[in-house]
């Protein structure tokens, strides 16, 4: 299998090609040095266990060539190191390895650790280095999930609430977000607040949505603040306020969510028209009223169409 390696991980290859053969020589260096090189190129930012100073890489900042070699070498010198295994299966992941990914999430699932079930979960779910086994990953899943990962909890909240995999379940969807939500997951916090704001499983809030979408946008959740000011816009859930509404969409449009920006467009067309008309309706007597609107009892005038009103 060959795995492309950018100019900077080739670099890095030849700088801990030294320190991997004095890791074989030498077992004690490897647990201590080579644990931390497979930490800083393959921890994952989700994983509350990585040691302290270790910020975590994602799944696209992770270098192959770099952390399988380390993280292979750490996982010999300490096989029972359920983190150190957890990251070799992500590094054999990005390397599109799925079978020695699977290997290794295994083992880690064996000993225990969450994350790693997770990651089991989706390969069976997306039939990579496995057949694909729904039943399976949805117990994996809940497996993590019960071990306290929030993003399988989230899973599991969009498998109920759409009906994939699993039968559909407002109930189960609303527990696992609200679960998720507790963990501090932002993206939980925001189907609450869709869920109460459209009436889906429980009865229809805008203050219980306003505050799930307050607590969303409070994480960066730009779809959340759009939905802020369409509620201070319409007055739904709270007393109507138009600034702070362009307030909400103004945020919402500058942190990238597009629909925003129309929706203020939209909204500076209406008050525009609102402004025209308003304009118009001064320009005329205090006793007009333009057919159609309310105005007590309206008189004909002799000879037109326009009507005075007491």
């Amino acid at each position: 299998m060959v795995v492309a390696v950018s100019a900077e991980g080739w670099m890095k290859s030849i700088f801990i090609a030294p320190i991997l053969a004095l890791a074989w020589a030498c077992p004690a260096f490897a647990q201590a040095d080579l644990a931390a090189i497979c930490d800083q190129g393959a921890a994952s930012p989700l994983d509350k266990a990585r040691p302290a100073g270790i910020a975590g890489v994602t799944l696209n900042e992770i270098d192959p060539k770099v952390a399988i070699p380390a993280c292979t070498a750490a996982a010999k010198a300490t096989p029972a190191q359920a983190r150190i295994l957890y990251q070799l299966g992500r590094a054999h992941y990005v390397a599109k390895d799925y079978e020695s990914a699977r290997a290794q999430y295994a083992k880690a699932d064996e000993l225990g650790y969450a994350l790693a079930t997770n990651n089991l979960a989706a390969l069976y779910l997306y039939g990579e280095g496995v057949s694909l086994d729904s039943s399976r990953a949805i117990y994996l899943f809940e497996k993590a999930a019960k071990g306290g990962v929030t993003i399988a909890m989230i899973t599991l909240g969009d498998f109920y609430s759409k009906g994939r995999h699993v039968g559909k379940d407002w109930t189960q969807a609303r527990h696992w977000y609200e679960k998720a939500a507790a963990g501090g997951e932002v993206q939980a916090m925001f189907a609450l607040g869709v869920l109460y704001g459209v009436g889906y499983g429980v009865p229809k809030n805008y203050s219980k949505a306003l505050h799930w979408y307050e607590k969303a946008a409070a994480g960066g959740h730009a779809i959340a603040m759009n939905n802020i000011g369409v509620l201070y816009y319409k007055g739904h859930g709270v007393r109507r306020d138009k600034p702070e509404a362009l307030r909400w969409l103004r945020k919402s449009a500058a942190g990238g969510y597009a629909p925003a920006a129309e929706y203020l467009k939209k909204v500076d067309r209406y008050e525009a028209a609102r402004r025209r008309t308003y304009s118009d309706d001064e320009r005329r007597p205090s006793f007009y009223v333009r057919p159609g609107l309310p105005g007590g009892s309206c008189i004909p005038l002799a000879g037109g169409t326009t009507h005075m009103c007491n």
